[in-house]
């Protein structure tokens, strides 16, 4: 339906190209594992403490719902005319 919307707002569609289950794992993965190296030694800071919750809220639902329904998909497109 991308492309189709694409089309409809007058661009031309010249490539698209969407990610697996594992390259979508490893992005979901690789941020969740950078988020939490970074907390290391900072746990006594209330907006890590903040920013640790948020990413495993994430992480919880990414592995309950969003590998069914979440991705990424990379477009080109051309404007018409």
């Amino acid at each position: 339906e991308n492309i189709e919307q694409a089309e409809k707002m007058g661009l031309v569609p010249l490539y698209a190209l969407t990610a697996n289950l594992d390259e979508w794992d490893h992005f979901e993965w690789e941020r969740i594992l950078k988020l939490e190296q970074e907390a290391v030694g900072r746990r006594q800071e209330p907006a890590i403490m903040e920013q640790i919750d948020r990413i495993r809220r994430w992480r919880d639902g990414y592995l309950r719902w969003g590998r069914d329904t979440m991705g990424f998909g990379f477009y080109l497109f051309a404007t018409a005319g």
